[in-house]
């Protein structure tokens, strides 16, 4: 297998196949699992994806085990000799930071699409998504889509705040269908063309915080188009605590500067031509400096105005109010599963979304600053190895 930069920064990697592989199905879901036997339900999620498997017999399920050191493996095996199970699997060694137990797998299996997913994220309505798949094959030039993603399964403001925040971010996808582009095919829910996946992963610096925003972005480099299909849903389990939405948080933003770091040509060439995905960067590249300037705009705003900037920042709040409001009303389609009281934490939503991208944008700007981004090293070819 060719060297690729998704492996440059591991020192050795070991694909097992811990059952035979069938390569018969034309989709294979890839679901990369790492020491989830720490979690309460791991027992359950194995039993949703057999069930998944059982539904849908025209897709290999494949769990990848990415080089946990807990007993996940040990559990993993345990179940899959506990019965007759409909389940691939395979383990790499060590932990290839997602993106390379992925390429691994992916260069191993010959079919001609591939959904990837979280081992905590249920899809549905899947048979959709195989009624857009000979579409997709007629067209050389797109390299996938990209499902619609849904928090679930949660409960609280914190929960509420993010079914708002996913379905803001589901209506911006509008802005990209002429383009057929999107700043991120989500990791936890998209479909590629195998060979297509093959050629991204190519050029991936296999960093973990923003693997799907990477991937994303070279094959739009690589002049590949994404679909939106929107019929097909990803039910995610988002953190339901604050202190674990700025854990997650951190490391997307932090993905989302290493990628314009790894990225940036492609992304000064996008800004230059003004595309969709150059307008988007640019309109975040001046929110994300409005937004870590606040502590200086109000220092300033308060030596000039003095008491005036109250007004001045009541006045900023209500018309985020008004944007958010009016979003709201026009989502429309995307508005669908909310939950209704997610509607009445409108007026909220501008001081949480401040509050959580505020502390979220310093984290990872101080840890990018902090801690250089270091170019990843060669490593020897993998290694397969048969099932056990």
């Amino acid at each position: 297998m060719k060297k690729t930069a998704a492996f440059r920064s591991l020192q050795a990697l070991d694909l097992t196949w811990l059952t035979g592989r069938v390569n018969a199905k034309r989709i294979a879901l890839l679901i990369p699992l790492y020491n989830e036997a720490s979690s309460a339900n791991f027992q359950e999620r194995l039993i949703y994806f057999e069930k998944f498997a059982a539904c849908h017999a025209d897709i290999e399920v494949i769990l990848i085990n990415d080089g946990s050191t807990d007993s996940s493996l040990a559990v993993l095996i345990a179940y899959l000799a506990s019965c007759n199970s409909r389940l691939t699997a395979a383990s790499v060694y060590p932990n290839a930071q997602k993106v390379g137990a992925l390429h691994l797998v992916a260069s191993q299996i010959s079919h001609h699409h591939v959904i990837l997913s979280d081992f905590d994220t249920d899809l549905l309505d899947v048979a959709q998504l195989k009624e857009t798949l000979p579409a997709l094959e007629a067209l050389p030039e797109t390299m996938g889509c990209y499902f619609k993603m849904i928090p679930y399964e949660g409960s609280g403001a914190v929960f509420s705040f993010q079914q708002l925040e996913y379905a803001f971010a589901r209506y911006y996808y509008q802005f990209h269908l002429k383009d057929q582009s999107v700043p991120v095919m989500p990791g936890a829910g998209s479909c590629y063309k195998r060979e297509a996946l093959l050629r991204i992963y190519q050029e991936h610096s296999g960093y973990r915080n923003g693997e799907d925003r990477e991937a994303t972005v070279i094959g739009l480099k690589l002049g590949m188009k994404a679909v939106y299909e929107k019929r097909t849903l990803a039910l995610t389990r988002p953190p339901l605590s604050l202190k674990k939405l700025l854990i997650q948080r951190k490391r997307w933003y932090l993905g989302y500067i290493e990628t314009i770091f790894f990225q940036r040509s492609f992304y000064r060439e996008q800004m230059t031509a003004r595309t969709a995905i150059g307008l988007r960067t640019l309109q975040d590249i001046v929110s994300v400096t409005l937004l870590v300037s606040i502590p200086l705009d109000v220092l300033v705003a308060t030596i000039l105005l003095k008491g005036g900037v109250l007004y001045l920042i009541g006045l900023s709040y209500l018309i985020s109010v008004g944007y958010y409001s009016y979003l709201y009303i026009d989502l429309k389609d995307e508005r669908k599963g909310l939950h209704m009281k997610a509607g009445y934490l409108v007026p909220l939503y501008p001081a949480f979304w401040l509050m959580v991208t505020f502390i979220s944008w310093y984290n990872a700007l101080i840890s990018f600053f902090w801690v250089p981004a270091k170019q990843p090293q060669e490593r020897p070819e993998p290694r397969v190895s048969a099932s056990v």
